[in-house]
């Protein structure tokens, strides 16, 4: 996987059957979400690695993805149930390759988007959750289709 990744990957294995995962086994987010954001403070785009989610979809307008709650999504031959957002913790708060802090991304999210309503309350949400309705392969390049809401 490291080679595939062309960085380093370490695989862990959790001791209890399903607790690998947040509170839905996908998360999801859109490439203008995490731009509209801003840069890193070294000017470079923020890092969206940081947000630490399953998959990222490019050409959409910021937030689309907030939208899509109870929709179902294709992508590759998985399908995907969309459950609601993702509320963000400090963990945001590091870069994904050292430890320093020098952007506040939960600041920059709540100037942004402000508090709003998750499943754990008013929380500062960024991506969306997702349940695996049909498993399947999906590859970078895949085209997303967003069904109809249930």
């Amino acid at each position: 996987l490291s080679d595939l990744a062309a960085e380093p990957v370490r695989l862990v294995r959790t001791v209890e059957p399903s607790s690998g995962y947040d509170v839905h086994p996908v998360t999801l987010l859109s490439e203008a979400s995490v731009a509209a954001l801003g840069r890193e403070a070294d000017g470079s785009p923020v890092d969206r690695r940081r947000f630490r989610l399953l998959l990222t979809c490019d050409g959409l307008a910021p937030f689309a993805e907030d939208a899509w709650t109870g929709r179902d999504l294709a992508i590759g031959s998985a399908l995907l149930r969309v459950g609601g957002p993702v509320p963000r913790c400090a963990a945001v708060q590091r870069h994904p390759d050292h430890d320093d802090r020098p952007l506040d991304t939960l600041r920059r999210i709540a100037r942004l988007r402000g508090p709003q309503p998750s499943e754990s309350g008013r929380t500062l949400n960024l991506g969306v959750y997702a349940s695996v309705l049909r498993p399947g392969t999906v590859t970078v390049g895949d085209q997303l289709l967003v069904g109809q809401p249930e």
